[in-house]
């Protein structure tokens, strides 16, 4: 209490304080009267608010004088801990000293069961000790396919054999069996036990396609091309299932960049095994400098059947496109981030457009004939000039002509207004052959803030991952968090970053909010995006494996 400032800053930290915090005070050392502001009456008040009766002895903190004291807002003289001895040549220094024990108890707890996934639910039971006043209690949650959770039944007490018949497992393929456990401490503190949980359930199938056993043509192709491929997929589950969908996609599992889906209607047993042979018509895909296009194979149980883990069943391998005589390569800069076809965009991006020919002299010069390369939007033609003036939505145009004369880049930005949904943006180079160069590029755009396609890579994981999706949105949130569970719902980790309307990969560490490796195991995570609108996407699952 050196300035006539301090007793305000007393005030302001204790205004800080609520009930649930105790205040510990102690003044036992000397400092000369001559050098301390007197405590204001304010700062005393405020003190006298967490039980104290002897703050109005002390005139300044120092000198020989001594006060101890543990209290908390609101409390009475029976609820503090207070001693004050004044100085006195006769009495000499006293010692001031203050205790308080306190006993905390919780009333009230849950236990988190979580229980699946299932193929078909029948019933549970639990044992429990139960004490006088006391009781064990069940509400049965359902987790849907997102990870949103309903209450289906309440505060049940007979626990033998609860029913679970009538819960659609497709629906709800995880239970969350909560156990609630609560104590009358007017009559008693003797909590009961909860000592042993069972349910009986119909495990599903565990679809697992085998990457080692893959089999492909020819993978250097053309756009057009037919390709073929087979890989064998096996049934490592609890049940038997009427067959299988076989999705194939380009880059992601984005309904957009879907090429063919097929349905295998054959029965595949438990720890059996089935060949799946599969082809397609190579699509339009423009490709990164090393020509590759990914392409990922998904399986998924037919019918309304759960599946045990689902990041085994993709099989993932790239193909190799053929460049053409004239046109070596498109690029499409949108809001200054390189995407591809499929990817997500905002619906009035700034786009810049890089045409890579390996022959000048289809570049277009200033007064060229235009038709030389065609843009069209959603099958519409856009006109670089009307009556005669620069088209408004071309922001920027130039030739560059390479030294080499290998290659050459025409560039020019692009203002589109894309509508809500998939947008198709094509371009057409005209090389003085009858068969015209052709690339697309397939767009998603939504006004709303959604997340498209959140998976983490590699799952299981060792020592870290990425998590990566696709944001929808007109514009990029403010904040966005990941956030990572333990089967039991306590968050080990908060991951805070900066996403972006399209691709986004967050890289992880492996490691809780404490710095630790958490144990081996399966893990759930979600990700929250807010801006004008928040998103908040389903549970899914991460494995850690070591």
């Amino acid at each position: 209490m050196f300035g006539a400032s301090s007793s305000d800053s007393v005030v302001n930290f204790l205004n800080t304080f609520d009930s649930t915090y105790y205040l510990m005070a102690l003044n036992c050392s000397y400092v000369d009267y001559n050098l301390v502001q007197p405590m204001s009456a304010t700062a005393k008040a405020k003190i006298r608010t967490f039980g104290s009766t002897k703050i109005d002895s002390i005139f300044k903190f120092g000198y020989f004088d001594t006060w101890s004291f543990i209290g908390s807002l609101g409390a009475g003289p029976s609820d503090v801990s207070e001693q004050y001895f004044k100085y006195t040549v006769s009495l000499g220094w006293l010692e001031s000293n203050s205790s308080l024990t306190r006993i905390y108890k919780k009333t009230y707890g849950t236990v988190s069961n979580i229980i699946g996934p299932s193929q078909g639910w029948n019933n549970f039971s639990w044992t429990q000790t139960l004490n006088p006043q006391s009781s064990v209690l069940f509400d049965v949650i359902g987790i849907d396919r997102n990870g949103s959770q309903t209450t289906l039944q309440t505060n049940l007490n007979t626990n033998a054999l609860v029913d679970l018949s009538s819960v659609n497992s497709y629906q709800y393929p995880y239970l969350n069996l909560l156990s609630k456990i609560s104590i009358d401490t007017v009559t008693g503190n003797l909590s009961s036990v909860m000592n042993s949980l069972n349910v009986n359930y119909i495990a599903p199938c565990e679809l697992v396609s085998d990457k080692n056993s893959l089999k492909t043509s020819d993978t250097l192709l053309s756009a057009g091309n037919e390709f073929k491929f087979k890989f064998n997929i096996h049934n490592a589950g609890y049940s038997s299932i009427p067959g299988m969908i076989v999705n194939t996609y380009k880059v992601s599992s984005s309904p957009s960049n879907l090429i063919v889906s097929d349905t295998i209607n054959s029965i595949l047993r438990v720890d059996s095994m089935y060949v799946y042979y599969g082809k397609f018509i190579v699509p339009n895909y423009v490709t990164s400098s090393d020509n590759k296009m990914p392409v990922y194979v998904d399986v998924i149980p037919k019918g309304e059947n759960n599946d045990i883990n689902t990041y085994n069943n993709p099989v993932t391998f790239n193909l190799t496109l053929k460049r053409s005589s004239s046109l070596s390569k498109v690029e499409i800069i949108s809001d200054g981030v390189l995407i591809k076809s499929g990817e997500i965009v905002r619906k009035k991006p700034e786009m810049k457009i890089n045409v890579s020919v390996l022959n000048k002299e289809v570049l277009l010069k200033s007064g060229q004939d235009t038709s030389r390369l065609i843009l069209l939007l959603n099958e519409k033609y856009i006109p670089y000039s009307m009556n005669g003036n620069l088209n408004d939505r071309f922001k920027f145009y130039e030739n560059l002509l390479s030294d080499n004369n290998a290659e050459s880049v025409m560039s020019y930005i692009f203002l589109p207004e894309f509508t809500e949904g998939t947008n198709r943006l094509s371009l057409i180079l005209k090389n003085g052959s009858d068969n015209p160069d052709t690339v697309n590029y397939d767009f998603t755009v939504s006004n709303f803030l959604t997340v498209k396609d959140f998976y983490n890579f590699p799952n299981p994981m060792k020592t870290e991952t990425d998590f990566v999706f696709n944001l929808l949105g007109d514009s990029n949130p403010l904040n966005s968090k990941i956030k990572i569970y333990t089967t039991a719902g306590r968050l080990i980790k908060e991951i805070n970053f900066n996403a972006v309307i399209g691709f986004n990969k967050i890289f992880w560490d492996g490691k809780d909010d404490d710095g630790d490796a958490p144990a081996n195991g399966t893990y759930l995570y979600k990700i929250v995006t807010e801006g004008e609108s928040k998103s908040e996407t389903g549970i899914q699952k991460l494995v850690i494996l070591r």
